[in-house]
């Protein structure tokens, strides 16, 4: 669950506005050797009315692709698949890009923080920002741990 921050960061990014109104479901499941809480769908509400809705789960196969994100608006829609391919499917038409390897920014984001600690113009998140990211994840969390029984929490 830990790692729904990250995701929460990217809606508020997308969005432009941070600290929405979240619903989460959470739910063990028989049988399963994960986290009850690392299989929860949590919807977050903003105030502009757009909606993002996170579908976080440990139970799927290790061979589909570990992470997908899919954007609709304006007749637009976008298909992030694991940040390898992306796919926009607009009404002009569809086009592709990427396919190569996975790029989660992590060398982008090395580049941002010494252009940062150098004293330039950088494109780091704000702290504002990340403590906002936090918050919704901690109250995501927590809303999951009461949902679930005693035993599972």
């Amino acid at each position: 669950m830990a790692e729904c921050c990250h995701f929460f960061d990217l809606f508020s990014y997308l969005i432009g506005e941070s600290g929405p109104t979240l619903q989460v479901t959470c739910a063990g499941i028989n049988g399963a050797s994960t986290v009850a809480r690392d299989n929860l769908v949590a919807t977050a509400k903003y105030r502009d009315g757009s909606v993002a809705t996170l579908t976080y789960s440990a139970l799927g196969n290790r061979s589909l692709e570990r992470e997908r994100v899919e954007i609709f608006g304006a007749k637009n829609a976008f298909v992030l698949d694991d940040f390898k391919t992306l796919r926009v499917f607009a009404p002009t038409g569809t086009r592709s890009y990427g396919g190569g390897r996975t790029d989660k920014g992590h060398r982008a984001e090395l580049m941002e923080l010494a252009k940062m600690t150098r004293g330039e113009p950088n494109a780091i998140i704000s702290f504002k920002d990340a403590v906002a990211s936090m918050r919704t994840t901690f109250e995501a969390e927590g809303i999951a741990r009461a949902a679930l029984p005693a035993d599972d929490r």
